[in-house]
């Protein structure tokens, strides 16, 4: 399976993955499109959006709108990354056809012939199944947020190991047998990951930028890491239930159970180095190690000097470089940061 750059990203309308120097779209038509997305921001509580199109193979406009920190009040732009939530699962399919063309994997055999010892009700489901939502796996309950459940919400548990992702769901009842209904299920997204993975002998980040991410030049697609801050991200914003017109901040999260389902995100960072950096690895002065987390304390950023150690022990290791990189408004000092 051939794909491409364009048509991955033309999936989802608002993906913000768009870089600088676009062609202008006729004045007309960008202005009927800011008055659509405009309406649509009044109707919904979401404070920022970015929205691109692509015409004849071709990214013809792009433009971010409203704020990406209500409290910061920071403008959104079209270079700032999203989380991609349940986009990822784009991602995860396109990765599904590249290992089906490559021989690698057999949409219709049963999972178990990648990944034995799954529970008797999953054996028999099939990779198209899980990918198609028809493995009659469940999404969501009240459970998954409850933080007096054991091992409290979902969102806020350790995950070490794929198996630790697995036990939210994998012996629940299924909602149907296999292929008879087709019910839509994050959780389905986090066994198929699970399968690929089993298939390969690779984890699921690296497997993604090997066959997706990297061929794509999309070097800022990858996993979100809880306590890794990312540069030019919008700040995550949920809705007030039951009423849905206001809207608050969301807590931290851990999203690792669900990087094929809903977990990715672009990740460039200001980071520090610790004091004995490891082979390798840039060794940052005193004065940066100890100037940096200050100065960035006063944004509510805390960089610390576990932020990289920490993503690449959650993570495979692909691509890592260490930079410095000036600021508009501190042209005589340099930040590291790093690409991952």
């Amino acid at each position: 399976m051939k794909i491409s750059r364009r048509s991955l990203l033309a999936v989802p309308a608002a993906l913000t993955l768009a870089g600088p120097g676009l062609a202008r779209a006729k004045t007309g038509a960008a202005d009927r499109a800011r008055t659509v997305i405009a309406e649509l921001m009044a109707r919904a509580p979401f404070p920022a959006a970015s929205v691109s199109v692509w015409h004849d193979g071709g990214l013809v406009w792009s433009e971010a709108f409203g704020m990406a920190d209500l409290e910061a009040r920071l403008p959104a732009t079209s270079d700032d990354r999203f989380r991609l939530a349940s986009v990822s699962k784009v991602m995860t399919g396109a990765l599904v056809m590249r290992l089906a063309e490559q021989g690698v994997i057999d949409l219709d055999a049963p999972i178990s012939r990648y990944r034995p010892g799954l529970p008797v009700a999953h054996q028999n489901t099939t990779l198209r199944q899980l990918a198609s939502h028809q493995a009659g796996i469940r999404h969501y309950i009240p459970r998954d947020v409850d933080p007096a459940a054991p091992g409290g919400a979902i969102d806020s548990r350790a995950y070490r190991r794929t198996e630790d992702r697995l036990a939210i769901f994998i012996n629940d009842p299924l909602i149907a047998p296999p292929g008879e209904v087709m019910r839509y299920s994050s959780f389905g997204y986090v066994l198929l990951g699970a399968v690929l993975e089993s298939a390969t002998g690779k984890r699921f980040p690296r497997l993604l930028s090997d066959e997706v991410t990297r061929p794509l030049a999309l070097a800022s697609i990858a996993p979100e890491v809880r306590g890794v801050p990312v540069v030019s991200r919008v700040s995550d914003y949920q809705p007030v239930y039951p009423a849905l017109t206001d809207i608050i901040r969301c807590p931290p999260i851990n999203p690792s159970y669900k990087w094929p389902a809903g977990g990715l995100l672009g990740a460039v960072d200001f980071y520090i180095s610790p004091q004995h950096a490891s082979p390798g690895s840039v060794q940052h002065g005193s004065l940066a190690r100890h100037f940096w987390p200050r100065w960035f304390a006063h944004d509510g950023v805390h960089l610390s000097s576990n932020h990289l150690p920490a993503l690449q022990d959650y993570t495979d290791r692909v691509y890592c470089e260490e930079r410095m990189a000036t600021l508009p408004y501190l042209p005589w000092l340099r930040v590291p940061y790093y690409l991952y």
